[in-house]
């Protein structure tokens, strides 16, 4: 008879799938924080082996004026699909193109949710287009391409009518008679 020591570990972390969801409708100019995409990032991982997810790369591609965007900035709501504004992640300001977002963000087990969003210039055109495309992830040391990168949609800015003022004149300063129409 012998004895032997058996340790069971958990297996390496490993990516499984990413893609991007858009986020369509209107939004007004000098909105802050427009969630533009839904980044679902699914992995395994456990205690022992949790990985890191390292950079999210997203292109500003879609937006009819790219100065329209006051800053962008990704969140991250762990496992759940609910936007949130509370776990800031990171900010670029002006993006313009490709930005990056740099993060040493300890994965969770399935699926680990980012959001992209979006401040909005006060000064933006009305019917100017708000979009993004997600180009890539790293995760655990590895580049991967999404799924779904440049998802269909995009939000329209739209102002919002407002009363500026309006004007009363009586051009005609004559007598108006009994029984009289249309003066």
């Amino acid at each position: 008879t012998e004895d032997y020591l058996v340790n069971i570990v958990a297996g390496a972390a490993t990516y499984t799938a990413s893609s991007a969801i858009q986020f369509t409708g209107t939004t007004s100019p000098g909105t802050s924080n427009v969630a533009v995409l839904r980044v679902p990032v699914k992995v395994s991982s456990s205690p022992c082996n949790p990985g890191i997810i390292n950079e999210l790369r997203f292109n500003t591609i879609g937006t009819s004026n790219a100065a329209d965007i006051v800053s962008a900035k990704l969140y991250k709501t762990g496992n759940s699909n609910v936007f949130s504004i509370a776990n800031l992640v990171g900010t670029v300001t002006s993006p313009s193109g490709q930005f990056t977002f740099s993060v040493t963000d300890t994965a969770v087990n399935d699926t680990n949710y980012y959001w992209l969003a979006y401040d909005v210039s006060a000064t933006a055109a009305n019917s100017n287009l708000l979009d993004a495309r997600l180009d890539s992830v790293q995760v655990f040391g590895n580049w991967f391409t999404p799924i779904v990168g440049s998802p269909a949609g995009n939000l329209i800015i739209t102002s919002p009518m407002t009363y500026i003022g309006s004007t009363v004149i009586h051009p005609d300063l004559s007598m108006v008679e009994r029984p009289s129409v249309n003066n």
